[in-house]
């Protein structure tokens, strides 16, 4: 029977999400393990001119176009995992379909935009198998903060320790999360995360 496993590689402004995320598309390599790759949606949906800076999009309409996106993308991924040739599958997401509450005053409100979109948080919250969160430099690592460059990054470092608690509050309780603090230099922290998913995989699947 196939194995698929869906994680996410996620964090909080200047972290290292996206270079531990290219990291691992160099550092993973297993014969019997297709991996499918889904970069950060809200990237995506910036660069092409769809920003909830813009009038004519705003930041809930934004939202709810960013989990369609999103959960597109990984449903596309796992049609694909299903059909693929080898016996196991993983699907890698830059970023999740969960954690964009963290942009939004309440609750309430992603509970409307799941519902627009046809979910609920409790189901996107547990469509992943494991969550490895790299913390934001603004917190344990503020010398660093804005050295990572991101043309679309707008959030200020006082914003981004609020964002990083909120992140960090949300998944709490999920069955496999993984957080990976500022306390070592940014090239060990970046090994840490590839170590861990190593590990994952090689703990989920068998004859790797």
């Amino acid at each position: 029977m196939k194995t698929i496993k869906q994680i996410c590689i996620t964090g909080g402004t200047c972290g290292g999400k996206t270079t531990a995320f290219n990291m691992l598309k160099k550092n993973l390599n297993y014969p019997n393990l297709q991996i499918f790759w889904i970069p950060e949606s809200a990237t995506e949906m910036m660069d092409r001119n769809i920003s909830p800076m813009e009038d004519n999009v705003g930041l809930d309409n934004f939202q709810v176009l960013n989990l369609k996106n999103q959960l597109f993308r990984e449903n596309l991924c796992l049609e694909a995992a299903r059909n693929c040739q080898k016996d196991n599958a993983l699907i890698i997401c830059d970023r999740s379909s969960f954690e964009q509450q963290v942009f939004l005053d309440t609750k309430e409100e992603f509970d409307i935009i799941c519902n627009k979109c046809g979910t609920t948080q409790e189901n996107l919250k547990n469509s992943y198998d494991a969550v490895f969160h790299l913390v934001s430099t603004a917190i344990g690592a503020e010398f660093a903060f804005g050295m990572i460059n991101n043309e679309h990054r707008i959030h200020n470092i006082e914003e981004s320790r609020i964002q990083e608690l909120k992140a960090q509050k949300i998944w709490t309780g999920h069955k496999a999360f993984y957080i990976f603090e500022n306390n070592v230099p940014f090239d060990k922290k970046m090994d840490n995360v590839i170590d861990s998913v190593k590990h994952f995989i090689e703990e989920n699947y068998t004859n790797m």
